[in-house]
């Protein structure tokens, strides 16, 4: 019969759902008066970033993003994997510093939105027919990527 691929729907899910469910949030102005709202959307935008990270979208974003890092380490003579794990420290710290405002801005959402790839791709591998596999990412990263990082 052949070989038959089998996505995961769940990621798909949460995907959808999260975007979605933020954007009803986004529309209510009495959410919006509410002092801390601002963990509302970007909690959904994380959750929604990183079902990403697990479905085909996410492992074309990936690697893409290690193509242009490898791309900009081949040009500079350095690792294409050292560029993108300071993208990811400096969107990491920018991230928290701009939501020390109390504030969730469109670029800190984005990158809330987009770290969980780069995670994946700074991981290097991980990247699976299926999608990013960000579990799997995460795992690989904590075992073999701080050795990396450090040295």
């Amino acid at each position: 019969m052949g070989d038959v691929l089998t996505y995961s729907v769940g990621p798909w899910v949460i995907f959808i759902g999260a975007l979605w469910f933020r954007s009803l949030i986004m529309k209510s102005q009495r959410a919006r008066k509410a002092s801390f709202f601002f963990v509302v959307p970007a909690a959904l935008t994380f959750i929604a970033g990183a079902a990403m990270a697990e479905i085909v979208i996410g492992e074309w974003i990936a690697r893409a993003a290690q193509g242009l890092a490898n791309m900009v380490g081949d040009s500079s003579g350095s690792e294409g994997q050292m560029w993108l794990a300071l993208l990811v420290a400096g969107m990491t710290i920018g991230v928290i510093i701009g939501l020390s405002d109390f504030k969730a801005d469109k670029g800190e959402l984005r990158a809330l939105f987009l770290l969980p790839t780069l995670f994946v791709a700074t991981g290097g591998g991980g990247i699976s027919g299926e999608g990013s596999q960000l579990s799997e990412a995460a795992l690989r990263l904590a075992s073999d990527g701080l050795s990396f990082l450090v040295t």
